[in-house]
C-alpha cells in the first residue's frame, strides 16, 4: 500500500500526532457512483491514515460521506486523490461521478481524535440514489489464496474481498452492509473478524468475507431432494455425475444452471431432449483461457472481454477441430464461451478437465431460477426429471440475475444481454433535473424485459428479466420492479411504458400510475430504441436513427420493424421504412419463415406463376397449403401488414433454403452468417420510392440466382451487401447529421461489422450501443429519455 511516486513527491505527508484543533480546518464531502460494495471506505481510511487526518468515513443512502479533520495542504491532497492523482490503491471496480463539497463552519465542527469507519446512515433518502455494484468474478489474488495449500482459503468456496464476489445478488436493502445482504446469516470467526478490523487486509471492511469455517454450506442433493452429500464431498460426486454423462443443476451466483458434459453427444442430446431445446445454441463454461481456446478462435479483444472482471459470456468463433461435440451449437460458426468466474466453479474445475454445457435452468419462456426449491418444483418432476443432481448452498440469493452476454464488433464492445457483472447499469444524465425529487420509472417492452429509473440526475437499468409472456415471467418482473425501487430509495411519481396496450408491462404501467395518481406516458418502441442509444453516447442533436427489429406498434397501429427516423430528444418523424407486407397467419409467421417468403412472393407474381417457381420456400408447403394461404392473402384475413427487417430476414433464409421453421428468436440471421463470403462484394438492388424501402428487385434477382445454381454464400453476401449499401445510400442523404443503429436486426455481427467499417472509413459519426443491449433490453432507457419531453409540454 503507497502512494504513487510523482503523488508522493507533490507534497509532504503531515504527521497527525502533531495536529491540534485550533491548527486544522474541517472539510465534509458527499462522493457519489459507485463507492459502495468495492473497497473504497476502507481506502479512504487508509488515505486518511497516510495523510495524517482525522475525521470518518460512512455509507449513506446516496453514496460514502466523508469528514476530514487536517491542514489545509493534507486535505487538499486528499481531494487530488479522489480526482485527478489517484494512488496505486485507489479501488479497482469504484467510480467517482460526482463529489459535493463543503467547508465545516466552526460552530458545526467535530471533535475527531482519529481516522475511523463508522455505521452506516440511512438518512437523507431524498436525494439521488446509491449505485450498487454489480457481482464480480473472483479476482487473481483470492485465486492464488485458493490454490495455495498453505492458505487458511485454500480450496475455499465462497472466498472474496473488497475486489471481487457477489453484491447485486444478495443485497436486500442499502446501504450496502453486511446487515443488509445474506451474509447476515453468517457470523465471522475469529480469524475472519481479525481480518476484517486490519487496515492491512485486503478483506478490510469487506461485507461478504467469510471462510470455510463460518461461511456458507453445500448440499448435494438427488432429484427427489434426497441429500447425498456436503462439502467437498458433494462437489466430488456432482463432478463425478458430469463425468458418467449426467445433468446437474448446478447453483452460481444470480441462479442455477443446468451443467453437462460439451464434449459429451449423449449428455447435451439428453439436455436438448430433456429441457425440450431442439436448436438453440447452448454456452460453454470453461475453466481458464487456454480451454477456452481450445474450442474458439480467440482475438485479442474477446480475450480481453472473457477475463474482465466481468466474465461474460462471449460469442466468438468456434473452432472445428475441438472435442466440442456439434450438438452444443449446430448449424452455426459461433459459440457463446465464458470461463469459471466463482470459486465453486474453480473447485469443480479441479476434478474435471472437459468443458461444460452452462445454460440457465428454467423452463421454456420462463426466467433463471434461484432456489432449490423451485428447481425441485419444476425441474424434477416424478419419472420426468430433467436432472439426476441439485448442487445447493445455503447462502440467498436476493436478485436473481442472468449471465451478461457481449460480443466484438472490430474491437468495440456490444452488449446482447445485461446481467451479472454489468447490471444495474447507471449513467448519468447529461442534463440533470433542477428538481432531484422527480424519480420516473420505466417498464420496457414484452420481449427481453428490463425495468429503468431515474432520480434526475442518473439513469440505472435493471438486468435482463426475460419475456413476460409466463405468469412466472411476470411475477420476476413485478418482484425486480419492487426490489429496485427498494434498494434505490426511490418512489415514483411518474410512469412509463411502450405504446401496445397488451404488452404486460404495459398493462401494469396503466394500471399502477392510476391507483397512484400518477402522470403516465407511452413511448412509441422505435423511438425509444433510438433514445437508448442516444443517451448511452450522451447524443444531443438531431440524429439519423435506423432501428431495424422484429416487431414494435406503431403510430398507425400496424407492426413495425424496418425504421429510419429523424430524432432528437424532443420527438421523431418517420422518414423512410421498409415496405409493409402481409405476415400470413400473424403471430404464426414470426415463427415461420417459409409463411413471410410465401406472402412476399404473392406480392410480386400470381398464384400460378408462384406454384411454378423452383424455390426452397414453395418446397416446403403442399400445393393445397399455397393456395389456402394465398386465399387468406387475398381476403386480408389474419394477414397483418408489417415492416419488420426481422421478417425479411426470414423471408431471405427460406428463400435461399437455410430455415423454413425457427426454435428460436434470431435464428435466420445466425444460420445465414456461415455463409457470409468477405471475397464477394456485389449486392442486390433495392429501391427506395415514396418513402419506402422496396425489396422487390432483390427478391426477383435472388430466385434468379437460385434458379441458376449460384451459390448459397452467394446470395447470403449479395443480402447483407445490399442492406449496408441501403444504410450508406440513405445516410448519404443526410450528410449532417450523426448516424445510429439499434435493435435486434444489428446483433448480427456479419452486418455490424460490415456496417462499421463503412462508416469508419468514410470517417462519418456512427453510434451503436455498447454498454446497453440494443435490443429490447434496453427499451426502458429510452423511456426514461422521453419523459422529459412530456413532463415539459
Amino acid at each position: 500500500m503507497r502512494l504513487s511516486n510523482s503523488l508522493a513527491k507533490s507534497q509532504p505527508v503531515p504527521k497527525g500526532n502533531g495536529l491540534t484543533f485550533e491548527e486544522t480546518i474541517q472539510l465534509r464531502l458527499h462522493l457519489f457512483g459507485r463507492v459502495q460494495g468495492v473497497g473504497f471506505r476502507p481506502f479512504i481510511f487508509q488515505l486518511a491514515q497516510l495523510l495524517g487526518l482525522r475525521g470518518s468515513v460512512a455509507n449513506d443512502t446516496q453514496g460514502v460521506e466523508v469528514w476530514l479533520q487536517g491542514t489545509p495542504q493534507a486535505i487538499q491532497q486528499f481531494q487530488q486523490c479522489l480526482t485527478s492523482q489517484k494512488p496505486d490503491f485507489f479501488p479497482k471496480q469504484a467510480v467517482i461521478d460526482g463529489i459535493e463539497s463543503h467547508s465545516v463552519p466552526l460552530a458545526e465542527q467535530k471533535r475527531f481524535e482519529n481516522f475511523s469507519i463508522i455505521a452506516s446512515s440511512s438518512e437523507n433518502q431524498e436525494s439521488q440514489a446509491i449505485q450498487i455494484s454489480p457481482d464480480l468474478a473472483v479476482c487473481d489474488h483470492c485465486l492464488q489464496e485458493f490454490h495455495d495449500p498453505t492458505n487458511r482459503r485454500y480450496h475455499d468456496p465462497f472466498i472474496n474481498c473488497s475486489d471481487c464476489g457477489p453484491r447485486y445478488s444478495i443485497l436486500s436493502h442499502s446501504p450496502y452492509d453486511r446487515p443488509h445482504s445474506s451474509m447476515q446469516a453468517y457470523t465471522m470467526c475469529a480469524a475472519c473478524a481479525a481480518e476484517y478490523q486490519n487496515p492491512n487486509s485486503r478483506r478490510f471492511h469487506t461485507q461478504g468475507i467469510c471462510c470455510p469455517d463460518c461461511g456458507p454450506r453445500i448440499t448435494l442433493f438427488d432429484a427427489l431432494r434426497h441429500p447425498l452429500a456436503e462439502g467437498a464431498t458433494a462437489i466430488q460426486q456432482a463432478a463425478q455425475c458430469l463425468k458418467t454423462a449426467g445433468l446437474v443443476a448446478f447453483k452460481g451466483v444470480g441462479g442455477f444452471h443446468l451443467l453437462c458434459n460439451a464434449t459429451d453427444s449423449n449428455a447435451v442430446a439428453t439436455l436438448r431432449q430433456r429441457k425440450r431445446r431442439a436448436t438453440k445454441p447452448f454456452a460453454v463454461l470453461c475453466s481458464n483461457l487456454e480451454m477456452a481456446q481450445q474450442i474458439a478462435h480467440l482475438s485479442s479483444h474477446e480475450i480481453e472481454l472473457l477475463t474482465s472482471e466481468v466474465k461474460p459470456i462471449v460469442l466468438v468463433e468456434k473452432r472445428t477441430d475441438s472435442d466440442l461435440c456439434e450438438e452444443v451449437a449446430s448449424n452455426i460458426h459461433r459459440l457463446g464461451v465464458f470461463l469459471a468466474y466463482t470459486p465453486l466453479h474453480h473447485l469443480l474445475f479441479q476434478l474435471i478437465d472437459f468443458p461444460l454445457v452452462a445454460t440457465s435452468a428454467n423452463l421454456s419462456g420462463e426466467p433463471i431460477l434461484y432456489e432449490a426449491s423451485d428447481v425441485f418444483e419444476k425441474l424434477c418432476q416424478p419419472n420426468h426429471s430433467l436432472v439426476e443432481a441439485v448442487l445447493d448452498f445455503d447462502r440467498e440469493i436476493v436478485n436473481p440475475c442472468d449471465d451478461s452476454i457481449v460480443q466484438s464488433i472490430n474491437g468495440k464492445s456490444m452488449v446482447l444481454r445485461l446481467g451479472r457483472g454489468l447490471a444495474p447499469y447507471y449513467q448519468p444524465l447529461s442534463h440533470q433535473a433542477e428538481s432531484p425529487k422527480k424519480t420516473a420509472l420505466a417498464v420496457g417492452a414484452q420481449q427481453k424485459s428490463a425495468v429503468a429509473c431515474d432520480d434526475g440526475k442518473r439513469v440505472m437499468l435493471s438486468p435482463y428479466l426475460g419475456e413476460l409472456g409466463s405468469l412466472a415471467a411476470f411475477q420476476r418482473f413485478q418482484y425486480t420492479l419492487q426490489s429496485f425501487l427498494t434498494l434505490h430509495h426511490l418512489t415514483p411519481n411518474q410512469v412509463m411504458s411502450d405504446i401496445h396496450p397488451d404488452y404486460a408491462s404495459s398493462q401494469w404501467a396503466a394500471e399502477y400510475a392510476q391507483q397512484n395518481a400518477l402522470p403516465y406516458v407511452t413511448v412509441q418502441h422505435h423511438y425509444a430504441h433510438a433514445l437508448a442509444c442516444m443517451v448511452e453516447h450522451q447524443l444531443e442533436s438531431p440524429v439519423l436513427a435506423f432501428c431495424w427489429d422484429g416487431t414494435g406498434l406503431g403510430d398507425d397501429l400496424s407492426s413495425w420493424g424496418g425504421e429510419v427516423l429523424l430524432a432528437d430528444k424532443t420527438g421523431y418523424e418517420r422518414v423512410l421504412h421498409v415496405k409493409p407486407f402481409k405476415l400470413l397467419g400473424g403471430d404464426q409467421a414470426s415463427r415461420q419463415p417459409r409463411r413471410v417468403a410465401l406472402g412476399l412472393l404473392f406480392d410480386f407474381y400470381s398464384l400460378e406463376t408462384v406454384l411454378t417457381l423452383d424455390v426452397p420456400t414453395i418446397d416446403a408447403f403442399s400445393q393445397t397449403e399455397i393456395e389456402q394461404l394465398y386465399s387468406l392473402y387475398q381476403r386480408n384475413l389474419n394477414s397483418p401488414f408489417s415492416s419488420s427487417m426481422g421478417r425479411v430476414f426470414d423471408a431471405i433464409a427460406s428463400l435461399c433454403g437455410i430455415v423454413q421453421t425457427l426454435d428460436y428468436e434470431g435464428q435466420s440471421g445466425l444460420w445465414m452468417e456461415p455463409f457470409y463470403d468477405n471475397s464477394i462484394t456485389e449486392a442486390y438492388d433495392c429501391r427506395i420510392k415514396q418513402n419506402q424501402i422496396d425489396f422487390e428487385p432483390m427478391i426477383q434477382q435472388l430466385i434468379m440466382d437460385h434458379q441458376q445454381g449460384v451459390a448459397i454464400s452467394t446470395r447470403v453476401s449479395r443480402f447483407l451487401n445490399a442492406l449496408v449499401n441501403v444504410i450508406d445510400d440513405v445516410a448519404h442523404q443526410f450528410k449532417e447529421l450523426p448516424v445510429i443503429v439499434t435493435g435486434g436486426v444489428f446483433q448480427n455481427k456479419t452486418l455490424m461489422a460490415l456496417l462499421e467499417r463503412r462508416f469508419v472509413d468514410k470517417a462519418r459519426p456512427f453510434y451503436f450501443q455498447q454498454h446497453t443491449p440494443l435490443n429490447d433490453g434496453s427499451i426502458a432507457l429510452g423511456q426514461l429519455l422521453a419523459k422529459r419531453k412530456a413532463s415539459n409540454l
